[in-house]
């Protein structure tokens, strides 16, 4: 998977379980981010401007998350399934420039999911649930989506400006 994969997914991820996991959603919500050049700042006027406030509050929480998930098999489980569902409420949010490209990687998600419905973590090296996740984020079309998605939210969402 490109750096580019491996970025969107690690920030969708992360910021999915600090809200599954994490504390008080009205502290979370008012802390400020951190500054940094990966945050996506809205640009007035542009057709995402209200898009790209959502991705920088996600991103900010991200940006928070300290080390690896941890918790229970269950917590795991619910935060696979909340990742499946913002990722089909950031692509139906989405313009309709990045829309597909989104709606791929909401797919990727309920791939990964299914695929770990029965995620062992105890055999985490060797279970080829792993694996079967691991392909299903893996396809070429999904480096090309995530190609598109960064390249839209760095035009749209001023990131890195």
């Amino acid at each position: 998977m490109s750096r580019y994969s491996l970025r969107f997914v690690g920030l969708v991820l992360a910021a999915l379980l600090i809200g599954a996991c994490g504390g008080n959603a009205e502290t979370s919500a008012s802390a400020p981010a951190p500054a940094s050049s990966t945050n996506a700042a809205p640009v007035a006027g542009l057709p995402g401007a209200a898009f790209c406030g959502d991705w920088a509050r996600a991103s900010a929480q991200a940006q928070r998350v300290g080390g690896p998930p941890t918790g229970s098999p269950a917590d795991l489980r619910s935060s696979l399934d909340t990742a499946v569902n913002v990722s089909n409420s950031l692509a139906s949010q989405a313009s309709a420039d990045v829309r597909a490209d989104l709606q791929l990687f909401a797919k990727g998600f309920t791939e990964f999911n299914a695929a770990m419905a029965n995620f062992d973590s105890t055999k985490m090296a060797t279970g080829p649930e792993l694996r079967k996740a691991a392909e299903a984020m893996s396809d070429p079309r999904m480096e090309a989506a995530s190609k598109n998605i960064q390249a839209w939210m760095e035009k749209n969402c001023a990131i890195g400006r």
